[in-house]
């Protein structure tokens, strides 16, 4: 019998495996494999207790459990036979630079099985490396979110979060956050809602995020369950997490650069799904800027009716599997490993 490790080399890919890891049947549960001390902090590593080993011996692992393409990389170095849980809603870029971080990258020939988001996650990897190796499980992640955003109890006035893609150079300017393009603006806007702000980021870019929250009177959450749990309305440029929120059902306010034009289509967030939330443009003066940010959130929170329909439809595409995203995956990670397992459905291939 084989057994499936877990390995995380950050945080928050602990975060996307932990979902799977817990569901999987006692039998084939591994270890949780980590190299950092801090992450011993992780519930999932106090969760695993015995199963846990922060040094890795690689000769003794055969099958593991990954959450990005650079624990992958790591993994085919030990020569471990490797399942990658792709995580993020899958936005693609026309004519941006090939990245082994992002569906059908270069470098990824030794992941045994993808688990994938959604059908163009599954077909980008598929074209790659063969739909032999793709399952569209969805995202187990957005299961455990769901539960947090259960308890969430409306405030008034209005939470505002804000959260940002990290400085990724993969299709600039694309795929760039807007956070120093709108960080002048912050304190404003601090000043002109009327309600509490909390921030966030995308993880790359936290200590960045969290010192121009401070400088601008801004409560910093690192916490993303937190903010889904607090936020009455989501700004967001253009990372995963704003969709996440929107397939939730809350309000989003898109941020937009005057860089990203609307003739080129890269699919999602340019333009396809754009239409989930309202849109705010980031040049300008940072008063006018704070100004139109202010309204763009009222027009979120005021009209949300209006763009639920457009969300929920994201949300099929982007997000499918909601209510059963971690069996499916456990059921594909079982067929991989070659287990009889009664829990496997038939539709899942892997």
């Amino acid at each position: 019998m084989k057994r499936i490790d877990a390995y995380a080399s950050r945080w928050h890919y602990l975060d996307h495996i932990a979902p799977i890891w817990r569901a999987l049947p006692d039998e084939y549960r591994g270890d949780v494999l980590i190299e950092k001390p801090q992450l011993r902090a992780h519930p999932l590593v106090a969760e695993a207790e015995g199963r846990l080993r922060q040094k890795v011996k690689p000769h003794t692992i055969s099958r593991v459990l990954v959450a990005s393409s650079a624990d992958a990389k790591i993994a085919a170095r030990y020569r471990w036979g490797t399942a990658l849980l792709e995580h993020g809603a899958g936005q693609l870029y026309q004519g941006g630079k090939p990245s082994s971080s992002g569906p059908g990258g270069p470098q990824r020939t030794t992941v045994g099985l993808f688990l994938c988001t959604n059908e163009a996650v599954a077909a980008a990897n598929a074209a790659a490396y063969g739909a032999h190796r793709c399952v569209v499980v969805g995202s187990p992640r957005l299961e455990d979110l769901a539960l947090a955003r259960s308890l969430h109890v409306p405030s008034e006035p209005p939470v505002l979060a804000l959260t940002w893609h990290w400085a990724c150079r993969v299709a600039p300017p694309w795929s760039e956050t807007l956070l120093f393009a709108a960080e002048n603006a912050l304190s404003l806007l601090a000043e002109r809602w009327r309600g509490p702000i909390i921030g966030t980021s995308h993880p790359r870019i936290w200590l960045a995020a969290r010192n121009r929250y401070e400088a601008a009177g801004i409560e910093p959450v690192q916490s993303w369950p937190e903010v889904i749990r607090r936020a009455d309305v989501l700004s967001f440029d253009n990372t995963s997490a704003g969709f996440e929120a929107a397939a939730l059902g809350i309000p989003v306010v898109l941020l937009e650069s005057p860089l990203w034009d609307r003739g080129t289509r890269h699919g999602l967030r340019f333009w396809e799904w754009a239409g989930i939330g309202s849109s705010v443009r980031t040049d300008g003066s940072s008063e006018d800027l704070a100004a139109r940010w202010v309204d763009g959130v009222v027009e979120a929170l005021t009209h949300r009716d209006r763009y639920a329909p457009v969300a929920a439809a994201m949300t099929e595409e982007v997000s499918p599997h909601r209510e059963d995203s971690t069996e499916r995956a456990v059921a594909a990670l079982l067929r991989w490993v070659g287990s009889p397992h009664d829990a496997v459905p038939s539709d899942v291939a892997g």
